[in-house]
């Protein structure tokens, strides 16, 4: 099942990525594994673990601190 979810998902994105830009789009694509976390929390009720929260900050600081880098590039 998790397959067919991910196949469906992944189509959504191939076919509405010409609506943003490819930059923030491949930023954006970071945060899969987070928004899948938290989603496994809502949907299933599984319990975060402390790794989990660690590598979601780590990921989190990484798509804040590009996001920052770019607009002050700019």
């Amino acid at each position: 099942m998790p397959v067919v979810v991910h196949g469906i998902a992944t189509l959504i994105w191939n076919n509405n990525i010409r609506y943003v830009d490819a930059s923030k789009a491949s930023v954006l694509s970071n945060l899969e594994p987070f928004v899948a976390m938290i989603m496994g929390l809502i949907l299933l009720c599984k319990p975060i673990t402390g790794v989990e929260i660690l590598g979601s900050l780590f990921i989190l600081a990484g798509v804040m601190l590009s996001t920052y880098q770019r607009k002050k590039a700019i």
